[in-house]
């Protein structure tokens, strides 16, 4: 019983983690993705 319940503890720990790990590179890319917008955006701007 107790083993199961550490288990279970180490589960739903390791899911957290990775959901959240997960949630913080998805912004990550948005976050990078929108700076090389806005950059692309600035050549752009100059080019012209």
């Amino acid at each position: 019983m107790h083993l199961s319940m550490k288990t279970h503890q180490l589960v739903q720990r390791t899911t957290e983690l990775y959901l959240h790990n997960s949630i913080d590179s998805r912004l990550k890319l948005q976050k990078n993705k929108e700076v090389r917008q806005r950059r692309s955006h600035q050549l752009w701007k100059k080019k012209s």
